[in-house]
């Protein structure tokens, strides 16, 4: 008997796991329930940007290549990439306090992201209407 095994998509995983990302900066930046201060789980956003939020998007990433969903793959694993990368450097911050050097390069890197956010999303909206997806 051969067994196939079909891979679902994996675009549920990946904005749930951006929902995650956006929540704990949302918490973080509004301070709700005083996380940044006698509550502080601040310390904990490092690992769970590194861990939760990039291996998520990872294994949507991975699961969407072979799904031959080249665009997801790409988009899935750079921003994987960046959140694991913020949230490194944010640990790094949080533990060292004062000392800590200065995130210019993360900025920089988001700002990058932002612009090829930017660049992607237009060039998927004429594929879409190249082939009569969008009817705009």
């Amino acid at each position: 008997v051969l067994a196939r095994v079909k891979l679902v998509d994996a675009n549920g995983l990946a904005l749930t796991c951006f929902a995650f990302s956006t929540w704990l900066f949302f918490a973080f930046l509004c301070n709700i329930d005083e996380v940044g201060g006698k509550n502080n789980g601040v310390f904990y956003m490092g690992d769970m940007l590194s861990w939760g939020v990039s291996m998520g998007l990872l294994i949507s990433g991975v699961v969407q290549g072979l799904n031959g969903d080249h665009l997801g793959f790409t988009s899935y694993v750079f921003h994987a990439a960046i959140l694991g990368t913020i949230g490194r450097n944010f640990k790094l911050a949080v533990s060292l306090g004062p000392n800590a050097a200065p995130l210019h390069i993360v900025g920089f890197f988001c700002y990058a992201a932002a612009w090829f956010n930017c660049i992607v999303t237009v060039m998927a909206f004429r594929i879409a209407k190249m082939f009569g997806v969008l009817y705009a």
